[in-house]
């Protein structure tokens, strides 16, 4: 029995290296195309664990699920603005896609307030990321106690416009504004009142200023109380050629034709810069239809970077895991609201006062090649070396 099997066996063997020899340069053969088959398996496991080491060192980030838990406040702005909205697609994000992290959005009644909570309490400073602007606290103004150099950007999320309105046709440029009224923010603001007033006197124009909310000038604007208003606006596009107006506005533009009187570069740029409130970009022309399709002309506004801040004190680890979300998944913001198709990969280092950047994002930024605004010439008076 034993030599009946080795036959046999010894029969196989020759049979199938006859087909094996008998096989094209293809493969013809059934235990070719089986090698053939599982070396084509193996290179593709091959590939695909070269694949998954290589995303790992391109550096592929994933939450860390043996993290300590940690939790944030983000804090906004007013309750149905799209800092406020965005804040919460930002808590969302935080919440839905860190292993460790949680985050609550926070309403807030403006920037600064939510900045000087922040410098005068250490456990804000350690926990609350924020809608702030950092060149405020610098100077030091109310409702500051005084200069401050300890807020740090770390994300740009929006850009947003400054330019005045007007029902009146017959008011084209700023020189039309003379004698006329005028309703800015109300005070304290240094980019809604004192910058406009500070242009308003280098080109030797004296308008007639009342000092409104946002929603009260529009109201005054509409029952003819006051001849322009400051109008805010913001971008809604990541290219910057599409834009929305501000809620508060949505009647004034419903019920009536508005003009743009744009602001004058040069004595605009000056004004900021004599305050040391020289925020980026600083000022934008935009063509014809881009900043609104129904006004006919270019427009020239006031324009400044929205950032997210944090306390020079807030974790490291918390600001890395921040950055990472939001450059995984920052295309879902504009599910939110329409502004959110401003907030990309690129835009991300679009910051409004690139000195106080945290040397966290800095590297961030440099690892992920996303370009930073950084200005030609440093504004060492800004921030102490």
């Amino acid at each position: 029995m034993k030599k009946k099997m080795v036959s046999v066996l010894l029969t196989l063997v020759l049979t199938v290296s006859m087909f094996a020899g008998c096989g094209s340069e293809e493969g013809t053969g059934d235990s070719s195309e089986t090698a053939s088959t599982e070396t084509k398996e193996e290179e593709t496991e091959e590939e695909e664990s070269q694949g998954e080491t290589e995303t790992e060192s391109d550096g592929e980030w994933k939450s860390d699920p043996s993290h300590e838990p940690y939790e944030i406040e983000i804090y906004t702005n007013a309750q149905g603005g799209s800092t406020y909205i965005l804040g919460v697609a930002f808590a969302d994000l935080i919440n839905e896609h860190s292993e460790w992290l949680t985050a609550t959005a926070m309403e807030s009644p403006g920037p600064d307030q939510t900045a000087s909570m922040v410098l005068s309490d250490e456990y804000y400073q350690e926990h609350v990321l924020g809608y702030m602007i950092g060149i405020d606290a610098i100077l030091g103004e109310d409702p500051f106690t005084g200069p401050n150099y300890d807020l740090r950007c770390l994300i740009g999320y929006g850009l947003v416009s400054n330019v005045f309105i007007t029902l009146d046709e017959n008011i084209k440029t700023l020189e039309d504004l003379d004698g006329k009224r005028v309703a800015l923010r109300t005070k304290p603001n240094v980019p809604c009142v004192d910058i406009p007033t500070k242009m308003f006197e280098l080109l030797g124009i004296e308008p007639e200023y009342e000092y409104l909310s946002f929603g009260d000038s529009a109201t005054a604007l509409a029952d003819g109380k006051v001849d322009a208003i400051l109008s805010g606006g913001q971008a809604l596009s990541a290219d910057a050629d599409e834009w929305t107006q501000m809620a508060a506005l949505a009647e004034v533009y419903a019920r009536n034709d508005v003009y743009y009187v744009s602001m004058d570069e040069e004595a605009l740029l000056e004004a900021k810069d004599s305050l040391g409130h020289s925020l980026l970009p600083g000022i934008m022309t935009l063509e014809n239809g881009i900043y609104d399709p129904d006004f006919d002309g270019e427009v020239t506004i006031m324009a400044d970077y929205l950032c997210w801040y944090v306390h020079k004190n807030f974790p490291e680890d918390v600001q890395e895991e921040i950055l990472n979300i939001y450059y995984e998944y920052c295309d879902q913001f504009a599910s939110y609201k329409d502004e959110g198709a401003y907030c990309t990969q690129e835009n991300m280092g679009n910051l409004d006062t690139p000195e106080l950047i945290s040397d966290v994002a800095k590297d961030f930024y440099e690892e992920k090649g996303i370009e930073v605004n950084y200005r030609e010439t440093p504004y060492e008076k800004y921030v102490p070396q």
